[in-house]
């Protein structure tokens, strides 16, 4: 029999097609987290250029307002605005001089209101000498005396006494304004120099407790991670506090203006290399419409959780 008789061997049956095994997530990783606390910094020579500067931008806003006083100056509403100039120089000074230490921030603000006010008399004192040497021989025989130094100036103006409110003239009734007398006149000025430098340390001391990488000494980068998209204060706090933020960002909205926000805070220069601060903030409208910002958990975490996000070099 010849081998063509044989028939041929039946193809093989093609091997069942198996389906691919469905990926299972893998959760996000949780970190070790403690409360961001700011630290405390005072370089010797940061100090010293912290308190000049201060002391600069006192005497600025104390000529200033010298020169604005003789035709308005509003009881309560000047020291305000002087406490906020003196503490928006203040912030500067502290950004590029990174003194956080609250105590020498506190006296440095408390310095600078006291530095003011002085220089508002002080610049009121010179006018008033320079009027003098304008006046004839005699004028000048009266008024020297009074105006021999600065301290007897003072002296002068709280025996006249600061008077608040405006002297009005009505038909033949002549009012006046209150006098507050020797005694008054000193402890209006000193509760406007205490009023300046609460508003200044304020400023400051909210400035000072950004965020500061310890590693380079740069003022870190904050951005604005997302919107977390949950009704629950509560459980975005309690997440955020057991190191759970990767979870937390992965149900962000990228854009928002009111809602839970979370922000991260990283150093440009070190990346991953330097821990990242993390606060979840509360941003609601108030019944003008104007927004307001409540924080409510602020937390440290490893660098390392940037390589989960932009890469080594943190937040964009």
């Amino acid at each position: 029999m010849s081998p063509d008789a044989f028939p041929p061997d039946p193809a093989p049956e093609p091997a069942p097609e198996t389906a691919p095994e469905p990926e299972v997530p893998t959760p996000a990783p949780r970190f070790d987290v403690e409360p961001y606390r700011p630290r405390w910094t005072a370089p010797v020579l940061g100090t010293l250029l912290t308190f000049a500067g201060l002391a600069a931008a006192a005497a600025g806003i104390g000529y200033l307002v010298h020169l604005v006083q003789p035709y308005a100056y509003w009881v309560l509403i000047f020291p305000m605005a002087m406490g906020l100039l003196l503490g928006v120089a203040g912030v500067g000074l502290v950004r590029a001089f990174k003194l956080r230490n609250p105590v020498l921030l506190g006296l440095a603000a408390l310095a600078g209101g006291v530095l003011t006010i002085g220089s508002v008399h002080y610049f009121d004192y010179l006018r008033a000498l320079e009027h003098l040497r304008q006046q004839p021989p005699a004028v000048r025989a009266i008024w020297e005396p009074l105006l021999s130094n600065f301290v007897k100036f003072v002296e002068d103006n709280a025996d006249k006494g600061v008077e608040l409110g405006r002297r009005r003239q009505q038909g033949m009734n002549r009012q006046q304004g209150v006098n507050l007398g020797y005694y008054g006149s000193y402890a209006y000025w000193a509760a406007e120099m205490v009023v300046v430098g609460l508003i200044a340390f304020a400023l400051m001391n909210l400035a000072a407790r950004a965020p500061l990488c310890d590693r380079c000494g740069a003022w870190k980068q904050r951005r604005v991670a997302g919107v977390l998209d949950t009704p629950f204060p509560d459980r975005a706090t309690q997440a955020l506090q057991e190191g759970e933020v990767l979870r937390l960002l992965q149900g962000v909205a990228p854009r928002g203006t009111e809602g839970l926000m979370l922000k991260l805070s990283a150093c440009r220069s070190c990346g991953a290399e330097a821990p990242v601060d993390v606060a979840l903030e509360l941003h609601t409208k108030g019944d003008k419409g104007q927004m307001q910002v409540k924080e409510l958990a602020h937390y440290t975490y490893p660098g390392e959780m940037l390589r989960f996000l932009d890469g080594p070099r943190g937040p964009a």
